[in-house]
C-alpha cells in the first residue's frame, strides 16, 4: 500500500510540473483535454496569437487613455469582439482574458486592432 502511495505522489509531481512548464507556453499550448487553444500566426502586424481556426485573438488594453470609459475588461467597447473560450471555460493569456474579432473573415485579419481605442493583437 505504501508503494501505490509513492507511486501515485511521483506521478501527481509529474503532472504539476509539467503543467506549469506549459502554462506560460504560447505556441501549441493546450488545454487538458488535448484540444489546441493557442496557436501562432503571422500578420501585417506581426505575429499573433490565434485560436484553432488560425484566427487573430485579441487582449484588452487596460494602459490605453481610453480604457476607463470601457468598464472592467473593456465590457461596454466589445460589440465586435467575443471572449474566446474552449469547452465554455474562458482562455487566458498571461493574466488577459482572450477574445476573437466578430469583423475577422480569415487567417491573418486584424481588424479589432484598435476597435474603440482599446483593443490589440494579443502577442506571443
Amino acid at each position: 500500500m505504501k508503494r501505490f502511495w509513492v507511486v501515485a505522489f511521483a506521478l501527481g509531481a509529474l503532472l504539476v510540473a509539467g503543467c506549469a512548464a506549459q502554462q506560460g507556453a504560447s505556441m501549441g499550448e493546450s488545454s487538458m483535454d488535448g484540444k489546441a487553444t493557442i496557436g501562432t500566426g503571422e500578420t501585417a502586424l506581426g505575429p499573433v496569437l490565434t485560436d484553432q481556426a488560425g484566427m487573430t485573438l485579441y487582449v484588452f488594453d487596460q494602459s490605453s487613455p481610453y480604457a476607463a470609459g470601457c468598464g472592467k475588461d473593456g465590457t461596454k467597447c466589445r460589440r465586435a469582439l467575443k471572449a474566446y473560450q474552449v469547452d465554455g471555460k474562458p482562455v487566458m493569456h498571461n493574466g488577459n482574458s482572450l477574445f476573437t474579432c466578430k469583423n475577422d473573415k480569415k487567417p491573418g485579419d486584424t481588424n479589432c486592432h484598435k476597435y474603440s481605442r482599446v483593443w490589440k493583437v494579443a502577442q506571443p
